[in-house]
């Protein structure tokens, strides 16, 4: 613990230090490894740091590979220039707010870069990777580095280079296909150790086949994250999410509470997201908490692709928990879950057409070894269960790539097309046995002139002798503008929305809407019920300010949240409102987690609590609807 606290404290120390001491000046030679050599450009070619325009002094960047082989990138080409550029540019340094023109929409098909080069073959495949720190270059752009960013860099271990050829789903002698490189760089993007990639398609001067670059970016893999709940509950998080450059997380969560006799609580996670290039992952996690013990063993494989055939999982859990009932009576009870799901993808039409049918079939088996009294009608929580689901899926997905949506500058993926999904099952419980029915259905599109929308329905129920019961019925809706620029300013409005009922519920649980679920930082058990309506608007300002690194967005917001606690929301409810402003800080380069600072106003609050609020909260911020689910799943009440 005490080295890798150190190492963060280097790092710091590092990046404020480099700030002042970064050169601009290009050099031309980089030296590489054996197996990705360095690559040189031939010529000077003069950069100005905050601009992409490069001054041609030479049309051609060469790839040293052997001493007798090169490979020629033709920077007349400008979308391979751009791409060039955009990736290995000094992005520490550079305004993050520069418009990119040569799009009318800020949001573009991901895969329309590749489709020159649909159907050719892929003759060798090779991987260079960017320094997360000083902005040099691997293939023949570098800004001189520093002795101190030097040293900073030394303090990473680099992905190898194995690990990115794992997450790759092309080899040599394959087709181009732009669907599956497009599909490859969000796979890449999306891994939680790196901070951007490229994968570029490079013509070859000798034949009618095509050389593959694949340029990744590491982030600072260690990472702290701190979570203050209260002044006598605070979490603090320390993860790596690169351990020894494998791909693999190791995090360590820390919570002190002190009105607890066991102040300490403790969580550990380690995950591996891809086992030898099969995309199989597995985690293994342990929760030693005053009030609950859980060990869970997991194995996943996911569709990350429209392309893959088959997914599944197997959940192991075991789980102690310690329990107050509504009688104020604390219980004690053990429980075993046991989860397996596999599901089959069949591709609908062409490739091209990005449809895809897809089945599943999952079994939970729930038992418990310890637990209170349970009745028919009371205790819902700790009956035993077998759970037989089945769920047939049509769904389209597409992607968009742009910047300034979650992120302050880092390419970003974003979903559009369409899910349709119908989920049976059969509930083979202690007391009774029930019938389930779900229905999801998921839309997303881009607008040029209008921005992004994203809607989704769901309805679900159990139905058993007596007709239905512990049903629910959703909506959601998202939104957010195209990018607007004021100057060296960008901004984008946001919109979220979401009506949740619940019918006919004989469980305990209940929704809610606290903190992220409805009115940020107001927290309060007047805020449960089983029917709600939230609405939340934003609007931020992404500024040119760069700190050692450290890139600032503005905010202001309303969140406005009804509660009921029963049916017939404007009959009796609960309203909370919130006013405010804020600030978010990240570094992209770096693991740690987006930095919100909040100031909020509550016009009425519940409990006859403080009127105003002030909130910092290290979190990752989640937008868009998610199109690449297929297990099949009971609609959870939340």
């Amino acid at each position: 613990m005490i080295t890798l606290l150190t190492k963060y404290i280097f790092l710091s120390f590092i990046l404020c230090i480099s700030s002042l001491h970064a050169q601009r000046t290009l050099t031309t030679e980089m030296n590489g490894d054996e197996r990705n050599p360095g690559i040189e450009n031939k010529a000077t070619v003069p950069i100005d740091p905050k601009s992409t325009d490069i001054n041609n002094e030479a049309d051609t960047l060469t790839v040293r590979i052997s001493e007798k082989d090169s490979l020629k990138l033709p920077l007349e080409e400008t979308s391979l220039k751009n791409d060039i550029l955009d990736m290995l540019h000094g992005v520490i340094f550079r305004d993050t707010t520069r418009k990119n023109d040569k799009y009318d929409s800020d949001l573009i098909e991901s895969e329309e870069k590749y489709r020159p080069h649909e159907g050719q073959i892929i003759a060798n495949i090779y991987i260079k990777k960017v320094p997360i720190f000083g902005g040099s270059v691997d293939d023949s752009l570098q800004f001189t580095v520093s002795d101190i960013e030097k040293f900073g860099n030394s303090l990473h271990v680099d992905t190898k280079d194995w690990v990115i050829y794992n997450n790759l789903l092309f080899k040599e002698g394959d087709k181009i296909q732009p669907f599956e490189l497009a599909d490859n760089e969000r796979i890449l993007r999306q891994l939680s150790f790196i901070r951007d990639a490229r994968i570029l398609v490079v013509p070859r001067t000798e034949d009618d086949k095509v050389d593959i670059l694949v340029i990744t970016r590491d982030v600072f893999s260690l990472g702290v994250s701190i979570k203050p709940r209260d002044i006598d509950d605070i979490a603090v998080s320390v993860y790596e999410r690169n351990l020894f450059g494998n791909g693999w997380e190791f995090r360590n969560t820390f919570r002190f509470r002190s009105e607890f006799v066991q102040k300490m609580d403790y969580e550990g996670k380690f995950d591996v997201n891809n086992i030898k290039g099969s995309f199989i992952g597995t985690t293994l996690q342990y929760i030693y908490a005053h009030d609950k013990q859980q060990g869970w063993l997991r194995f996943y494989k996911e569709y990350l692709t429209q392309e893959i055939k088959y997914a599944g999982g197997i959940d192991l859990i075991r789980t102690s928990l310690r329990d107050e009932l509504h009688n104020y009576q604390t219980v004690t009870h053990v429980s075993n879950t046991y989860d397996f799901w596999l599901g089959r993808s069949f591709t609908m039409g062409e490739l091209e057409s990005r449809r895809s049918l897809k089945i599943g079939a999952r079994y939970i088996r729930k038992t418990f070894d310890k637990r209170p009294e349970v009745l028919a009608d009371s205790n819902f929580s700790y009956h035993t269960q077998k759970l037989y689901l089945a769920n047939l899926m049509l769904d389209k997905r597409e992607y968009f790539t742009s910047n300034m949506i979650l992120g302050f500058g880092t390419t970003e993926d974003v979903p559009t097309g369409y899910a349709f999904e119908l989920t049976g099952g059969f509930s083979d419980e202690e007391f009774k046995n029930r019938t389930y029915v779900g229905i999801d259905v998921r839309v997303a599109s881009w607008f040029d002139d209008i921005g992004y929308m994203a809607f989704v329905t769901q309805a679900a129920t159990y139905i058993n002798r007596d007709g239905s019961e512990d049903g629910l019925v959703g909506f959601y809706y998202q939104y957010f503008s195209p990018l607007m620029d004021a100057g060296k300013y960008r901004f984008r409005h946001f919109l979220f929305a979401n009506y949740f009922t619940g019918i006919n519920r004989f469980d305990d649980r209940m929704i809610d809407i606290r903190e992220e679920d409805g009115i940020r930082g107001l927290s309060h058990d007047a805020l449960d019920g089983i029917e709600r309506l939230v609405l939340n608007l934003e609007s931020v300002a992404f500024t040119p300010w760069n700190l050692i690194g450290f890139q600032f967005s503005l905010l202001a917001f309303t969140d406005l949240g009804w509660i009921s606690t029963r049916k017939g929301l404007w009959k009796e409810n609960h309203f909370s409102s919130a006013l405010g402003f804020g600030c978010r800080i990240r570094n992209e380069g770096l693991v740690l987690q987006t930095i919100n600072l909040r100031f909020a106003y509550y016009p009425s609050v519940p409990g006859g609590d403080s009127h105003f609020g002030f909130e910092i909260s290290t979190t990752d911020l989640t937008l868009f609807s998610q199109f690449t689910r297929g297990k099949p799943r009971v609609i959870p009440f939340n």
